[in-house]
């Protein structure tokens, strides 16, 4: 089909003396390169904690990463007690509920009161991955909804949740909004849930959660395959013979997209070294979608540094090449969100600018192999110091 519209389109641009230029190499938006591979994915490396009983491992959450009141259900004299803060705008509602006997019903935006959001401080372990969820409900709502945490150590602080939920003006019964995040090196976070910039109408929030995302969308590749060690000790399991091969079976299917659900399981083998009583910590890598729709999925970047990616990108270029025979091509070096986290590109000891350089050097050089003489072009976002060639870029680890 994708072949056959080419000729369409190509006919019609003849027909309208349109010139066409391809565009390749998605590294920003990397879903049709990950479609291919779904391992490739940049990861953040994640540590998850499991109590070994009946020979299967149980998810151990941070008990500090809690949340005081999130289903609301705790009430009194028409006030949610247990938060840092919330904003005037929020009402204990009693009607209107996702479950239980309350939620949390936001409205009366104004200029001086345009927020309606609850704010908890939380100490946490660095290099931990939560999941972040709330049901919502509308009624002639408009403003913005969010599920935000920021990280803090010391004086040291950074966003780690970028979403972009789509919560309809009114909403057809109640609706989830997902993100799943890392704590990176920080040992605290601010959660918030709620509206920002409301300007009419009213949104109902209930049963907001917080809780370990264990090892949804694990990533298994040679340079970071997942490891397991007994808590507080730095012996090494091996897979296949202590434990059962660890692997998101959903993630695999979903083609390069990574949205939330729940966490494959752990299970130990027969003969193993790991007893019933044992803690034990897996520790790997995991994509961080940024600018996440309800579901927790969104924007996944491909690791730059893994060899496989070229391979992709040079059968994506011949492919195009021999349909278009365009003697231009633009590349999409645009709006790359995370980088310089895992083992292939930290092993490699270059800063996120250099890492951008040296595979805009190889992309360059793909498309000058299958099309030697091609014009190329790319876009300027992430070369530009006023535009995202920055130090922090959303969730690249360094300066770019």
């Amino acid at each position: 089909q994708y072949f056959y519209n080419v000729d369409s389109l190509q006919a019609y641009s003849e027909k309208t003396n349109v010139e066409l230029i391809p565009g390749l190499f998605p590294i920003g938006w990397s879903e049709g390169i990950l479609f291919h591979d779904p391992d490739i994915a940049e990861g953040i490396p994640t540590t998850c904690t499991y109590y070994i009983e009946g020979d299967t491992g149980r998810l151990i959450g941070d008990a500090r990463v809690a949340l005081p009141n999130g289903n609301f259900e705790n009430a009194s004299n028409g006030r949610f007690p247990g938060w840092n803060w919330y904003d005037p705008t929020i009402f204990v509602d009693s009607n209107t509920v996702h479950s239980g006997r309350y939620s949390a019903r936001v409205t009366n935006f104004s200029d001086t009161t345009p927020n309606g959001r609850f704010i908890k401080m939380l100490p946490c372990n660095p290099h931990s991955g939560y999941h972040m969820s709330a049901w919502v409900k509308t009624q002639g709502f408009s403003g913005e909804f969010n599920l935000l945490a920021i990280g803090f150590h010391g004086a040291s602080s950074r966003t780690l949740t970028f979403t972009a939920f789509s919560v309809p003006t009114t909403t057809n019964g109640w609706q989830q909004c997902n993100v799943i995040f890392n704590t990176l090196g920080y040992d605290s976070l601010y959660v918030y849930c709620g509206v920002w910039s409301g300007q009419s109408g009213t949104i109902w929030m209930d049963d907001f959660q917080i809780e370990d995302a264990g090892m949804t969308n694990l990533l298994r590749r040679a340079s970071d395959l997942p490891t397991v060690t007994k808590s507080n000790n730095s012996t090494n399991y091996k897979e296949g013979r202590d434990y059962a091969m660890l692997v998101d079976s959903v993630m695999e299917k979903n083609q390069g997209s990574y949205p939330w659900h729940p966490s494959p399981g752990f299970k130990v083998l027969p003969g193993s070294g790991i007893q019933n009583g044992d803690t034990m910590q897996v520790h790997f890598i995991r994509p961080n979608p940024v600018v996440n729709d309800a579901t927790g999925d969104g924007s996944t970047m491909v690791c730059v540094s893994e060899d496989t990616l070229y391979n992709i990108l040079h059968d994506q270029m011949a492919l195009v090449d021999a349909q278009y025979h365009s003697n231009k091509y633009f590349m999409s070096h645009d709006e790359i969100r995370e980088m310089n986290w895992d083992s292939a590109c930290q092993s490699r000891k270059l800063s996120p600018a250099q890492l951008l350089a040296d595979n805009v050097r190889k992309c360059d050089s793909v498309m000058h192999e299958v099309h030697p003489g091609a014009e190329v072009f790319d876009w300027s976002d992430m070369f530009d110091t006023l535009h995202n060639a920055h130090n922090n870029y959303y969730l690249v680890n360094g300066d770019l």
